[in-house]
């Protein structure tokens, strides 16, 4: 079983801390919910040199794995990340994301969100566990318009 990959870093100069997802689903606790409309951020989302990633966000479904349905009240959206021809072994250029979270899939006071690493199966159905290199900020939520 592999376990899980999460990369921390943060340089002594207060950069922002910068997260990993490769082979198991990562979950991030993002505090206290905002009233009202909430935007999810994702910054700063860089894909390995020549690699493609998918990747499936779950709110509040902390357990939520590559099988658990796209039906689930948790589930928000899949990101399709295809590789830079400019990257040549590095890394991509960084892109960011941001995504609205339905008001009734946040519960009220906290909120996380749950990023999960997804191939397809043998079948093509799009719920294998995935292997991935992708690099982004620490996600944070903000009021919406």
């Amino acid at each position: 079983m592999l376990a899980a990959a999460l990369l921390l870093t943060a340089s002594s100069c207060g950069a922002a801390q910068r997260l990993e997802v490769t082979t198991a689903p990562l979950n991030v606790d993002l505090g206290v919910a905002p009233r009202g409309p909430i935007l999810l951020h994702i910054d700063d989302v860089r894909v390995a040199g020549g690699e493609s990633a998918m990747l499936r966000l779950f709110v509040n479904t902390p357990h939520a794995t590559a099988k658990t349905s796209m039906g689930d009240r948790g589930f928000l959206q899949d990101l399709y990340l295809v590789p830079s021809r400019s990257a040549k072994g590095g890394w991509s250029r960084g892109q960011n994301f941001v995504i609205p979270i339905p008001a009734e899939a946040a519960r009220s006071g906290g909120i996380s969100i749950t990023i999960v690493p997804i191939e397809a199966s043998a079948g093509g159905e799009m719920s294998a566990g995935g292997s991935v290199h992708v690099r982004f900020k620490r996600p944070y939520v903000t009021d919406g318009p």
